[in-house]
């Protein structure tokens, strides 16, 4: 390897030569003129970078059962009691009214994310009851988002954080609305 670099010429860049090459290079050249810019600070902010939820913080292996409304095996009755009865406050809502199916996915995981991540308890999503149209056969599905919602639920990655779901009361969208309750982290 040694050899190879003994054939290089190296050039001083003072030279002469250079420097007639170089202000033929950059003949035509104009400086562009450069805006008061305070270059100590971004000019957007990032977006906050988080970790996922390590679902084994709430989740110690044991085998889950597929959640369905109104469904609450591995609970202890006391708390099942307190959930029927909507003593667990509100404590955040999610309403995915015009949402499309992939958006709404994204705002469920999401949601559902930074609720577990801000320690929440009870929370409530809003899918709607689906559009009604005036010469609907009355066994035609409706809802898209309300059927789909509670099978996101079941997902291996959103299932380990929750404890169970229940249609919400009449007073707070009935069946268009789910009321989550989520698990704690031991410990806290």
């Amino acid at each position: 390897m040694k050899n190879l670099n003994k054939n290089l010429k190296t050039t001083d860049p003072k030279q002469p030569e250079d420097a007639d090459f170089w202000q033929e290079v950059v003949k035509g050249v104009r400086k562009i003129p450069v805006p008061n810019v305070d270059m100590s600070k971004p000019r957007t902010e990032l977006p906050e970078i988080r970790q996922n939820i390590n679902i084994f913080e709430f989740y110690q292996g044991e085998k889950l059962d597929y959640l369905r409304a109104g469904s609450f095996n591995n609970i202890d009755a006391n708390t099942v009691k307190r959930f029927k009865r909507g003593e667990f406050k509100t404590e955040a809502r999610l309403d995915l009214h015009g949402c499309l199916v992939d958006e709404a996915y994204q705002k469920v995981e999401t949601f559902l994310q930074n609720a577990v991540r801000r320690g929440l308890r009870c929370v409530q999503i809003i899918t709607g009851k689906g559009l009604h149209r005036e010469n609907e056969d009355i066994f035609a599905a409706r809802g898209v988002l309300k059927d789909l919602v509670p099978q996101w639920l079941n997902q291996d990655h959103i299932r380990p954080l929750l404890l169970a779901f229940d249609y919400s009361p009449i007073s707070e969208g009935g069946d268009g609305a789910l009321m989550l309750l989520l698990r704690r982290k031991p410990n806290s």
